[in-house]
């Protein structure tokens, strides 16, 4: 399902990135081998989480993570994420 893009995600936000497809022996660290990356931005509300958005990104890079944010979070949300390079400026 895609998003309209028309409800961006306010207030508190978190967003991190995470690699799904299963245990890859070969893969060590950052090396995602066969798997997939995947971003998600969570809403926080009063009773938890009030909703979400995911995307599949090519990279955790610095313009995918950057798109993924200008799409679904709302400019005055304030944004939590790690520590991982790919966060520095958005």
């Amino acid at each position: 399902m895609e998003s309209s893009q028309n409800f961006p995600m306010m207030g508190k936000v978190e967003v991190d990135e995470t690699y799904l497809g299963g245990q890859d022996n070969k893969a060590l660290g950052r090396n995602e081998g066969n798997k997939k990356i995947m971003v998600v931005g969570i809403e926080r509300g009063l009773g938890g989480v009030s909703r979400w958005y995911g995307r599949v990104i090519e990279t955790a890079s610095k313009i995918n993570l950057g798109e993924f944010v200008t799409d679904h979070i709302d400019k005055d949300a304030q944004v939590k994420t790690d520590c991982w390079n790919g966060y520095k400026g958005i």
